[in-house]
């Protein structure tokens, strides 16, 4: 079975991309950092503690829950990282590279994470 805890290279690159909203949002001004950076460092931030609480899991079960959560989390994230475009509290080049990398960790956790194997159906009971 794949699992997060085959895969420090995701948790790292979420981590990387905390640091980098975080270094961005800093430099807001009061009301972009206070309305809209905040909800965008927690978004962040939440998903680097899912990936991190994941990697600690053997659960199949589980560890899906948490790449549904952890999917939910970079959504969140784009929506804020959206509004703080339009408020121009980020540049439209920095809010479309953080957008790729959004992008491309929900695509390595969407596909990083398969069921253990083919699903079958119990035999039907002969009466």
């Amino acid at each position: 079975m794949s699992d997060f805890s085959n895969d420090f290279e995701i948790y790292s690159d979420a981590l990387r991309l905390g640091e980098v909203v975080w270094n961005s949002v800093i430099k807001w001004d009061y009301s972009g950092k206070d309305l809209i950076g905040t909800k965008l460092v927690h978004a962040v931030d939440r998903l680097i503690a899912i990936i991190a609480e994941a990697r600690n899991s053997s659960d199949y079960p589980e560890i899906r829950r948490s790449r549904r959560a952890a999917c939910s989390c970079i959504a969140e994230a784009a929506f804020w990282l959206g509004a703080a475009e339009r408020q121009k509290s980020i540049s439209r080049k920095d809010a479309r590279l953080l957008n790729v990398e959004l992008e491309s960790l929900h695509h390595r956790l969407s596909t990083h994470i398969k069921p253990p194997g083919p699903k079958t159906d119990p035999p039907a009971s002969s009466k």
